[in-house]
């Protein structure tokens, strides 16, 4: 296949191209895709802003000595994990009925309504505009709800969205493994939350006071609020403290005793399997700030729905969508690649190979945050490098972007 042929996922239908955002100093690596089924216009679909997580380990749960820690948060055990993609923010409700209203066989025979949430105005007001609930407005500057987090959504319809999603870009979506949430939710940072020792009304969307307030000035609202309102955190994510419950792939183990070292989701596979409570992270916008901790741990049966449950997605680059969206104990395992590859064993020519050393590319991992362009840009590769990288990597499954270009977030 030639090196054009990147722009779309080979051999999935409804494959579309994305952008490739070059990494920079203080800036984020990732890309941003429409999410517009055939017949749609590309232009006004809403977008989904997925960011590169880089391989790396960190010490998974809570340390003893940390202030309200719970004991299903120990033992604290190192992780090794592969790199990753991961959406900017939790799926929001314009995300959400863009994928859900696709005419798609799904996963399990899930109808996913188009407007779940309750924090959307078709919940809590009447055809006169009286208020129904006491609970639901909108907030200064909103004219809809449409760039807040989906919410009341099972485990099973935030993953028929994943299984949606992938038919629909031809890429490996799913829910995030427990290992992988809390990876990228610190952020290379040691502390329990991602900003330091603590949070407050200006950081995260949490029950930071007893006092709700109508708009949004810094204080509890009471209610979700529009995604990217408050800090990123170091890697470039929005709204990981609070605002949303959000979905993991794991079942719930009371505690880390036995649990993987790795980034797979750490799954009982049973008859019982599908049953299984089901791991969330992040605490809402109705938790205490304990429980918006990165190490804080909750869980729910995978058919409940609640106004504080939302998810957010991975993308994992070498997997095809079927594999990732696949109920079982092997989840992140693939017959056709082992991301960790030494660069050496793809058939590449003798100069190639060279050139990657040089530029200390060492493992198929590496390359997962190239484009094409990129590829041009390494010294010595050239076009026709490149298309034998291009090449050697279709061979194992993996797709890589074509284009790429430089903005923030």
């Amino acid at each position: 296949m030639s090196a054009s042929a990147t722009r779309q996922a080979a051999g999935e239908p409804g494959a579309a191209s994305f952008r490739f955002l070059l990494s920079h100093r203080r800036r984020s690596q990732g890309y941003r895709e429409a999410l517009a089924g055939q017949g749609s216009d590309a232009a006004n679909a809403p977008s989904l802003t997925m960011l590169w997580i880089p391989p790396g380990r960190f010490w998974m749960g809570s340390p003893a000595e940390e202030a309200e820690r719970r004991d299903s948060e120990g033992p604290r055990h190192l992780v090794q994990l592969q790199g990753f993609f991961i959406s900017q923010t939790p799926i929001t409700q314009a995300q959400w009925r863009a994928v859900a209203e696709l005419d798609e066989q799904g996963l399990w025979r899930h109808e996913l309504k188009p407007n779940p949430s309750f924090f959307h105005p078709d919940h809590w007001q009447g055809q006169n505009g009286e208020i129904k609930a006491r609970l639901g407005h909108l907030l200064a500057g909103e004219t809809t709800t449409d760039d807040r987090p989906v919410e009341c959504v099972s485990w099973h319809e935030a993953l028929e969205f994943c299984h949606r999603l992938g038919r629909l870009t031809g890429r490996g979506y799913t829910l995030p493994s427990e290992a992988q949430w809390e990876y990228a939710c610190l952020a290379g940072t040691a502390k329990p939350y991602a900003f330091g020792e603590s949070i407050n009304a200006g950081l995260a969307n949490y029950r930071s006071s007893s006092t709700p307030r109508s708009d949004f000035s810094g204080e509890y609202v009471q209610q979700t609020t529009p995604v990217k309102m408050f800090p990123a955190n170091a890697w470039g994510l929005h709204d990981s403290h609070a605002n949303v419950w959000e979905w993991c792939f794991d079942h719930w183990h009371h505690n880390y005793v036995g649990a993987p070292d790795d980034c797979r989701p750490w799954l009982e596979k049973d008859d019982r399997e599908l049953l299984r409570e089901r791991i969330m992270r992040g605490g809402s916008w109705n938790s205490e700030a304990v429980e918006c901790r990165a190490a804080c741990r909750s869980s729910s049966a995978p058919h409940v729905t609640d106004w504080t449950i939302g998810f957010r997605v991975v993308c994992l680059p070498y997997l095809s969508p079927s594999v990732a969206t696949r109920q079982t104990g092997s989840f992140f395992e693939s017959d056709r690649i082992s991301p960790g590859i030494p660069i050496h064993e793809l058939k590449l020519s003798k100069a190639t190979r060279q050139s990657f050393i040089a530029a200390d590319v060492k493992t198929v991992d590496d390359l997962m945050g190239f484009s094409y362009e990129d590829l041009l840009g390494v010294p010595g590769i050239g076009v026709r490098g490149a298309d034998e990288v291009i090449e050697a990597l279709e061979a194992l499954g993996i797709t890589l972007p074509q284009q790429r270009t430089s903005e923030r977030f």
